[in-house]
């Protein structure tokens, strides 16, 4: 899965609001602007997240998917 990909799968999400790729590469969604911890990870802290997909092992951008 790309960014683009990602994004568009995002959308098919009622409520979310970003996407972003972890290290894994693993793409997920969030409702809320997703942030980083101690050990790189992003997470949605309280509010809703899902996983979307996964393409490679390098960490890739958190995208605003609306304003």
């Amino acid at each position: 899965m790309n960014q683009q990909e990602a994004i568009e799968e995002a959308k098919t999400v009622k409520w979310a609001k970003w996407v972003a790729q972890d290290r894994d590469g693993a793409w997920w969604a969030f409702e809320t602007e997703p942030t980083v911890d101690e050990r790189g990870m992003y997470y949605g802290g309280a509010a809703n997240c899902c996983k979307l997909g996964r393409e490679d092992m390098t960490p890739g951008p958190k995208i605003e998917v609306t304003p």
